[in-house]
């Protein structure tokens, strides 16, 4: 399902949160919505999901005006076909595995071949011999499958996820990103995410949504998005980035401390060295500027030089 926004607007009292001309979800894709708190994006979410009203503009779903606020038309929730997972999974304390994945179908009324439907989705999610288990028997990522399944089993025509990870550690973070990635492109259905968390939209997007204020700053592939970044706002945002002047910057990962005649060089002081793992990162300064890069190993020395090549020296509007 295409999901197209036209001219969408919302405020609470004098705060506008949403201003968006037109913005596109394409048929099949994962799209994440990625802001700092405030930008909009869980309101948009809950709009599109007809859980909150625009104050005016169109929500298209394909060729299906859901929201107008021009026509007077407004499809309540549940005649939207939209699986919702939110961000505390909202399952019920009381009710197995198979009840919780089987609620949607029971308010819909939608009993025929309920139990085959139920265990297919709990088998999508990997979670067969679970059924008969409640919630509290069952850990924070096996949790998160039980409310997915329940999005899924009433075969919507879009997933909406609000912040599905934030409750979870990092190690079960990283194991359900790709979890969830699989399982979507397995279904092949359309997706939309809404982070803060930089990781999660780069590594699970098909698209990036960039928000501020209320307003599209950048729309892209992830690599579009980070290594092509419209504006200072998205450059900032995402990732780290290393400011040369107003309008010119590069990655840390487009360093290097071999000598290199092509690049770039700047003799740079080393403020602090910290060790990550796969290396170190250097936290430099230079005329005052504090830059980022990582180093495969320690710099025994307070003052460096670092080489950038001038094609990884990015221009900024």
């Amino acid at each position: 399902m295409r999901i197209t926004i036209k001219n969408l607007k919302k405020s609470f009292g004098p705060t506008v949160v949403t201003n968006m001309d037109e913005l596109t979800f394409e048929t099949g894709k994962i799209t994440t919505m990625l802001g700092p708190s405030g930008s909009g994006k869980t309101t948009l979410l809950r709009m599109i999901a007809g859980l909150e009203t625009p104050d005016s503009g169109e929500i298209w779903f394909d060729e299906q005006c859901v929201f107008s606020s021009e026509k007077k038309i407004s499809l309540s929730p549940d005649k939207r076909e939209l699986g919702f997972v939110f961000q505390d999974f909202a399952l019920w304390p009381h009710l197995t595995v198979f009840e919780n994945v089987a609620f949607g179908l029971r308010a819909r009324k939608q009993k025929d071949q309920l139990k085959d439907r139920v265990m297919q989705a709990i088998e999508t999610v990997q979670l067969s011999g679970f059924e008969s288990r409640y919630p509290h028997q069952l850990s924070g990522g096996q949790q998160q499958r039980v409310a997915f399944a329940r999005a899924i089993v009433v075969e919507p025509n879009c997933l909406l996820f609000d912040e599905p990870m934030s409750a979870l550690d990092a190690v079960l973070r990283n194991e359900m990103r790709i979890e969830l990635r699989n399982l979507v492109n397995q279904i092949g259905i359309t997706a939309i995410f809404v982070t803060h968390d930089q990781v999660d939209a780069m590594s699970m997007s098909d698209d990036v949504i960039v928000l501020n204020e209320a307003v599209l700053q950048q729309k892209g592939t992830p690599e579009e998005i980070y290594h092509f970044p419209k504006n200072e706002f998205v450059a900032r945002f995402i990732g780290r980035s290393n400011w040369l002047d107003t309008n010119q910057m590069f990655r840390p990962e487009s360093v290097s401390l071999t000598p290199d005649p092509l690049a770039e060089k700047y003799q740079v002081d080393v403020i602090s060295s910290q060790f990550i793992g796969q290396g170190y990162e250097l936290c430099l300064e230079k005329d005052k500027q504090r830059w980022y890069v990582v180093s495969s190993h320690k710099p025994q020395s307070t003052s460096i030089a670092i080489y950038v090549k001038k094609e990884h020296i990015l221009q900024i509007l």
